[in-house]
């Protein structure tokens, strides 16, 4: 029998994981749970790698990133998913576009997430942590989420064109950095302000404890 794990609102979407001794299947469902999306079985190979046997997405939600948002959650979860030896013309499209035409294995290289912020906020997010708090240095910005980058570089060009700090806070900056092992994955998202997002900068809705942050140089 299948162990199964249900899973709500990863970018957008619902999900069911279920595994057994031979591999794990997902399916992808619209966040109230009814329509399904699409889905993906796989075997274990001898290394316990995922090796990709079916992939589908409904027709009428092609180019999405549904198939990618599936790949992307059970690579958060631990997987490694290799690249078929015997891949479709569409699957190897799609593998191509994500990760590269010389990539075999789809797996989480990026170690850490980095987020941007000011001298004088960090005596309050050692206190409460870090998202902790209704303001925020952007109009759009939503209290309770943390805005990370895949880039430190990245995160730091964000707090230098903030919009609602005191000019001489944009000399004070402080680049803090945050191992994904210690992000709850379910919470981990693709930044909604960004258009067109390729996975540079995150959402993380939750507070992230003070002793699970690091400064960088």
């Amino acid at each position: 029998m299948r162990a199964q794990e249900f899973v709500k609102d990863y970018e957008g979407m619902s999900l069911k994981i279920s595994r057994d001794a031979d591999g794990v299947a997902i399916r992808a469902y619209g966040a109230d749970g009814a329509r399904e999306l699409g889905m993906a079985e796989f075997f274990f190979d001898e290394q316990g790698r995922l090796d990709p046997q079916t992939v589908w997405v409904d027709e009428r939600y092609h180019g999405q990133g549904i198939a990618a948002a599936m790949y992307d959650y059970l690579k958060s979860k631990g997987y490694k998913i290799i690249r078929s030896w015997d891949q479709t013309d569409a699957g190897r499209g799609f593998w191509d576009k994500h990760r590269g035409a010389e990539a075999t294995v789809w797996e989480d290289t990026q170690e850490y997430l980095y987020h941007a912020t000011y001298r004088p906020l960090l005596k309050s997010i050692q206190a409460k942590g870090l998202g902790n708090t209704t303001q925020s240095q952007w109009t759009d910005s939503e209290p309770g989420v943390v805005y990370l980058a895949q880039d430190p570089e990245v995160a730091r060009s964000y707090a230098e064109t903030a919009e609602s700090v005191p000019e001489e806070w944009l000399d004070q900056i402080v680049v803090l950095q945050i191992s994904k092992k210690d992000l709850d994955a379910d919470r981990l998202h693709m930044d909604r302000n960004v258009q067109d997002n390729t996975g540079d900068t995150l959402e993380y809705h939750g507070v992230i404890p003070a002793n699970k942050l690091r400064r960088t140089k």
